[in-house]
């Protein structure tokens, strides 16, 4: 989603796709990314996010999502900055996106 200034990506699955993912977004808006949202832990889905962290992205998951990155690590995962344990309502530009 590209709301004015603000960019917020989801599941960037790894290196490879979460590049691609920065040039079709760098296609529309020259703005950074500035949060990263995980769906849920699995590994094909959640590595990779380094190139949004390294722009300044906040990364926002499901607290089942940090008991899981913390009981079977993987360098290749960013941990969140964010974290909820029933719903989270992301208000950005005047829009909001519900994650549960």
């Amino acid at each position: 989603m590209v709301t004015n200034d603000r960019v917020i990506a989801t599941d960037p699955v790894n290196k490879t796709h979460a590049k691609l993912m920065r040039e079709a977004i760098a296609e529309v808006t020259d703005q950074p990314v500035t949060q990263v949202v995980c769906s849920h832990e699995h590994w094909d889905h959640v590595q990779g996010g380094q190139i949004f962290k390294d722009e300044g992205a906040t990364f926002i998951a499901h607290e089942n999502c940090v008991r899981h990155f913390y009981d079977r690590p993987n360098p290749n995962i960013v941990m969140p900055d964010v974290t909820f344990s029933d719903d989270y309502t992301l208000e950005v530009g005047g829009r909001s996106m519900e994650l549960m």
